[in-house]
């Protein structure tokens, strides 16, 4: 029968509900064909027993996922696996496989306390979060800029480098926000300190002198709540700065200073080189130095930060950097502090890992899921993995939380810590466009880095911090390789002083990069798309087809009668998927799927030699008027053109579409989304 597991806790068993109880099995991939649950009232004799029969939701390259959900008022569980692998039929419960059903050793989950619920802020998992860098969003204030601030078109960012960009910039910019149509927004550290990026704080209860002062903070909150958009700060509380007030005092009084206690010193004095004999953030970096969060002093200064600025400014939230760092029983404490003082804020936590023991309620409602930005950018971008490598990462992330938890979490392409999506993609508008149609409709909540949406580029930090662009005349052109689009050298760049003089010496220049008008038309689509469909904010996923040679990958959001199906091309040729994999084995006989009719606007970025050419296998096609009229009876389903980059980024129409048209035509590097009509 295989290897099979379970055990009572999260993620294989946790509550939806008051009343219902998750149960996850994992078993050796292909060994069961059934799984069913036997339960009941962990009182009540064994006798009255009901079941449940589990849903195969996700397979990967080892494993299978069956799924189900158990109900009991009231709700005490007591319940066993009886597995079924086509010959033999053994049970599963606490105390192992058995060939009889167990009298004793039942999985036990003893009752559903309202207090052990998942409680995501709603308006979290319906939002779209964007994200913004405040040096570099826009200028709103230059007589609070900091000395020798770079020229705003200077695209060459250094580790030290200012711009002057502030919170008055980013209040006359919020149109932009409406327009794009996201409803969070994500503040990197606002709080004074010396850095360009603010982590490391010299003053937890100041804002940034260039940035503006409180009143300036709560007029952004005020403007922002005014357009239904919520403001989330980040927290930097695993270390300080250099200067903030008790660090100086540590290192003006050594081992007699009040505060010795809040950091990890080893010694005194206190030293920086050779190499600091205190803790800091990363490595060895002295101007951070790493807090001592089990401290009760120090811990009840942060708290009354995290309190402080949502009872003085409004704000709905905390980002925690580096909060993997930090004791487990701060972060709860922190929960419970920051949802006394609003009941719906919501916490998120940096975590580039698998992140289950902060995920259990009790912390944060969700992380930065990186491990699914890895996995698309190896797809999408790098070309490291194929669809079903893909399709695996997809379902071993999907089941390593809890549900609430991953619609809490935010799924991200880029950030102010990594390369840029269009970067990573080569400066291929195609490829972060789909990638950006995959980001917005997964499972999980989408957060945009601020200049992604119009197709800026950038190496990892700093370079992926380069001041905004607002010049939005004349839409991007070019060829696929993105000149033009995103960074490339057309008529109109505006090449830095500094820059010049670099290229005289025979270096590469730095080049202004152009607004990309169809991409983010595009990410204007996506949002209220998802805006506007329940099964893409709140709607389980399920894996529905993964083809290596032709790189597409299909998934549903939602159940099979109120879902949609979501289809991606990752490839420069047309490609068609058997509408069997989408709707089910009902399919009738013959290809001849529809095709992608084209619609919208170009950026003629689109890869020439791939024009309207077939798949490899013959099949030619086909737009939505010819669909019509080969079949009238299509069936309760539409198929509508998300992308389409046969001649650029484009959109296209829809058209009838049901399991017996044999496949469905993607085109290039392009997406389509499937739902009931």
């Amino acid at each position: 029968m295989g290897m099979v597991e379970h055990k009572a806790m999260p993620p294989y068993a946790y509550p939806l509900d008051g009343r219902t109880l998750r149960v996850v099995v994992r078993a050796a991939k292909g060994t069961l064909k059934s799984v069913t649950a036997v339960y009941g009232d962990r009182y009540a004799p064994v006798e009255e027993a009901e079941t449940a029969r589990l849903e195969r939701a996700g397979s990967d390259a080892r494993h299978d996922y069956f799924q189900g959900e158990l109900r009991l008022s009231p709700p005490r569980f007591r319940y066993a696996f009886l597995l079924d692998d086509g010959t033999d039929r053994r049970w599963l419960s606490e105390a192992g496989l058995s060939d009889a059903p167990p009298r004793h050793g039942f999985f036990q989950y003893p009752y559903i306390n309202a207090a052990d619920l998942y409680d995501v802020p709603d308006w979290l998992v319906d939002g779209v979060v964007y994200q913004i860098f405040p040096e570099r969003f826009a200028n709103g204030n230059p007589a609070n800029d900091p000395p020798g601030v770079r020229p705003w078109h200077d695209q060459r960012p250094t580790a030290t480098s200012f711009y002057g960009g502030d919170l008055e910039g980013v209040i006359q910019r919020l149109s932009h926000l409406e327009e794009l149509g996201v409803t969070v927004l994500y503040l990197t550290p606002v709080f004074a300190s010396p850095s360009n990026h603010k982590y490391d704080t010299t003053d937890y209860y100041q804002v940034d002198p260039h940035f503006g002062d409180q009143e300036t903070l709560k007029e952004l909150v005020r403007q922002c709540h005014a357009r239904g958009i919520r403001v989330i700060l980040d927290a930097v509380f695993n270390h300080s700065g250099f200067d903030f007030f008790a660090f100086k005092d540590v290192r003006e009084r050594g081992a007699e200073s009040p505060y010795a206690n809040w950091f990890h010193i080893h010694g005194f004095p206190v030293r920086t080189e050779p190499v600091p004999n205190y803790e800091t953030f990363a490595n060895a970096l002295p101007f951070m130095p790493k807090l001592r969060t089990e401290t009760a002093e120090l811990r009840a200064y942060l708290l009354d930060v995290a309190r402080y600025w949502i009872e003085t400014c409004d704000i709905d939230g905390w980002r925690i950097d580096v909060a993997n760092e930090v004791d487990h029983a701060f972060w709860r404490e922190f929960r419970r502090t920051v949802r006394a003082a609003k009941p719906d804020a919501y916490i998120v936590g940096e975590i580039w890992h698998e992140a289950l023991p902060w995920l259990l309620g009790d912390q944060f409602d969700g992380v930065t899921n990186y491990p699914v930005r890895e996995a698309a950018l190896d797809f999408f971008a790098r070309g490291r993995i194929g669809a079903d490598g893909f399709a695996e990462a997809l379902v071993q992330n999907m089941f390593a939380y809890p549900l609430p938890a991953l619609q809490g979490s935010w799924n991200l392409l880029g950030s102010h810590d990594t390369e840029r999506i269009m970067t990573a993609c080569g400066g291929d508008p195609r490829k972060a466009a789909l990638a950006a149609v995959f980001n917005m409709t997964w499972i999980g909540t989408p957060m945009i880095y601020y200049g992604d949406e119009i197709g800026m580029e950038g190496e990892t930090d700093p370079d992926c911090r380069r001041p905004m662009i607002w010049d939005r005349a004349g839409a991007a052109a070019g060829g696929p390789s993105g000149e033009g689009v995103s960074g490339g050298g057309s008529s109109g760049d505006v090449v830095a002083p500094d820059a010049e003089r670099a290229a005289a010496a025979g270096d590469k220049p730095a080049r202004r990069g152009r607004w990309n008008e169809p991409l983010f038309q595009l990410y204007k689509r996506l949002v209220r798309l998802r805006r506007e469909t329940d099964a893409l904010r709140r709607g389980e996923a399920r894996i529905l087809h993964a083809d290596p040679a032709a790189n597409t990958v299909a998934y549903r959001r939602g159940g099979e009668e109120d879902g949609v199906v979501i289809v991606l091309n990752n490839s420069p040729r047309a490609r068609e998927v058997p509408t069997a994999e989408l709707f089910g084995a009902r399919g009738g006989a013959g290809r001849g799927g529809a095709g992608a009719g084209r619609a919208g606007v170009g950026n003629g970025n689109g890869a020439a030699d791939d024009r309207h050419a077939d798949d490899g296998a013959g099949a030619k096609a086909h737009g939505p008027d010819d669909a019509v009229s080969r079949r009238q009876d299509a069936g309760a389903w539409t198929a509508a053109v998300l992308l389409d980059c046969t001649d650029g980024i484009a959109f296209g129409a829809q058209w009838p579409v049901g399991p017996q048209d044999g496949s469905v035509r993607v085109p290039p590097y392009g997406a389509l989304l499937l739902k009931r009509s």
